[in-house]
Parts: C-alpha cells; structure tokens; sequence
C-alpha cells in the first residue's frame, strides 16, 4: 500500500524533472514483478515459513523506503539544506541496515541499537506531530524555530522520514532475526522465560 501511496505524488505531483518520474513509474512497475517473484517462491516452497516471512518482507521495506525517501528528496527540491540533511539522514538508516546484518556483531548489541531506534523513532514521532500543530496558521514548534516557510515545507517529507525510519527498524529487525542461529533463538527463549518466570514469582 505505500509503494502505491507514495508513487502517486511522486508520478504526478512532486517531480523534480521527467528522469525523477520515469525513475518512478519503473520502480512502481519493478514492485509489480519482484512482489509476483517472492509470491511465487513462498507458493513452490510453502514449507519455508521464516523464508516466505522475511522474503515479503524485504520487498515491502525497501520498496516502501525507497518510495517515501523518494518524496522527502523531492518534496524539498526548494529547501536544499533541509534536502541535504534528508540525505544524510537517509544514509545513516542505511548504514544501521547494513549493522543489522553484519553476524560477528553479537545479537544483543544489535537488538540494543534496534531499541535505540526504537526510541528515537517514537520521540521524532512526536517531536514531528507537535512541530507541524498550527504550523500552516503561523503558530507551533516548527514555526518558532524555522520560520512558517521552512515549517510548511518539512510536514510532508517529515512524515515520509518517519515512515522511512518506519521501514528502516522493521528491515533491521528481519536482520537480525536472519543472523540469529537456532541454537541461539534456544537460548534467547529460554532467557526469556526464565526472566518472566521470575517476575510472576516476585508478584506472588
């Protein structure tokens, strides 16, 4: 659905030029083919549940981001500092997906990172909710800091980050997942059931 969402604005209405809107109508049509290819995978191998899982999965995510950044770019082709910190902000999601997947790294450290953008995705979520309140009517946090121009602008691509960042925890927490061996996935369960195990005898 938001391979679909985000390729209507960017096919129709925030393209910077045609290359941006033909680069746009192939990837919408590139979903169409990969998502029909993963499909047909998981139905010639139906017994693989962690395959069919994560297979979809990665199609939806980076589609999904792809499209989304592809509108924060462009939507802020007019504020070309703010467009530069979008990047750069881009890369550092990519480069947290590449840490996700990177197997001598220990579990835990990368599902600490994984919590970590948790949080900060929540409070940018809000941060970004009270920035835009009253922000077309001259009022509100945006406002205040970057002036009504600067703070109309940033409403949409903002929410295309989050949505972004979004996608970026839920591919690094199918990294992750790829990365975790089954003896290990023991071991995690078992810490698991010992550490609520012994919360409900503390509450008794």
């Amino acid at each position: 659905m938001f391979v679909y969402l985000y390729s209507i604005p960017n096919i129709f209405f925030v393209y910077i030029d045609d290359i941006w809107r033909l680069f746009d109508v192939l990837l919408c049509l590139s979903y169409f083919v990969v998502s029909a290819v993963a499909a047909f995978i998981v139905y010639r191998l139906p017994s693989y549940e962690r395959l069919e899982t994560n297979l979809l999965g990665f199609t939806v995510c980076l589609w999904s981001m792809v499209e989304s950044n592809l509108y924060g770019i462009q939507a802020l082709v007019d504020q070309p500092f703010y467009q530069e910190l979008y990047i750069d902000l881009l890369l550092i999601q990519l480069f947290l997906i590449l840490f996700s997947l990177i197997k001598w790294i220990p579990v835990r450290t990368r599902e600490r990172i994984a919590r970590i953008v948790t949080i900060i995705l929540g409070s940018f979520f809000i941060f970004h909710l009270l920035g835009i309140f009253a922000s077309t009517k001259g009022m509100g946090i945006y406002v205040f800091l970057f002036g009504k121009e600067v703070a109309v602008a940033l409403i949409w691509p903002g929410i295309a980050l989050f949505f972004s960042g979004f996608w970026t925890h839920v591919t690094m927490a199918g990294g992750i997942d790829l990365g975790v061996t089954p003896k290990e996935r023991a071991r995690m369960i078992g810490e698991e059931k010992a550490i609520w195990n012994k919360r409900l005898d503390t509450d008794v």
